[in-house]
């Protein structure tokens, strides 16, 4: 952000000095003004999405764990983490449940691709977990405040999931 006001400065400075050398009337150093205004805030949006924000060093940052729900069986006998899948258009999704800080439970939902890990875990008892582990630009950079579109570069790399030996549960059907 800093890069676009900067080069919209160098833009203004450069404009009335170019106005300066001919003879111009008010209305000329104004036009120049606004013209190398905007011709400096373009090139340093041009500076600073393109070029700063591809030097701000990336870091990965894992968000978890959040606790599972162990789901029952319709009779209330068994607890498992039933992996439900589903589709949404073309895109297949594990669905789960998950428990808040104020013990409510609230269905979650990942894409079905190849970021999900489930680990079945024998230390783990009546209960199960979900760690987020994503890559996004270092906001301690000092590049960082130079740039922009830095959120684009944001995205998921690992989706795990750590639960119970034996409470995975995939249902199918041969026809």
């Amino acid at each position: 952000m800093y890069t676009i006001m900067l080069c919209a400065v160098i833009g203004l400075i450069i404009a009335v000095m170019v106005a300066k050398r001919g003879e111009r009337d008010r209305i000329g150093y104004i036009f120049d003004a606004i013209i190398g205004s905007v011709s400096g805030g373009v090139a340093g949006m041009i500076i600073a999405g393109i070029v700063i924000c591809d030097h701000v060093p990336m870091k990965n940052v894992v968000v978890g764990p959040v606790e599972l729900v162990a789901m029952r069986s319709s009779d209330g006998a068994s607890g498992t983490f039933v992996w439900g899948s589903g589709s949404f258009g073309n895109q297949t999704t594990y669905n789960f449940l998950q428990r808040k800080e104020d013990g409510s439970m609230v269905p979650g939902s990942v894409p079905a691709d190849g970021r999900v890990h489930l680990i079945e875990d024998p230390e783990l008892k009546n209960t199960g977990f979900w760690r987020t582990t994503f890559v996004t630009a270092d906001t301690t950079s000092p590049l960082y405040n130079w740039a922009i579109f830095t959120r684009d570069r944001t995205h998921i790399l690992r989706q795990e999931f750590r639960v119970p030996v034996g409470t995975v549960v995939q249902q199918f059907s041969i026809d």
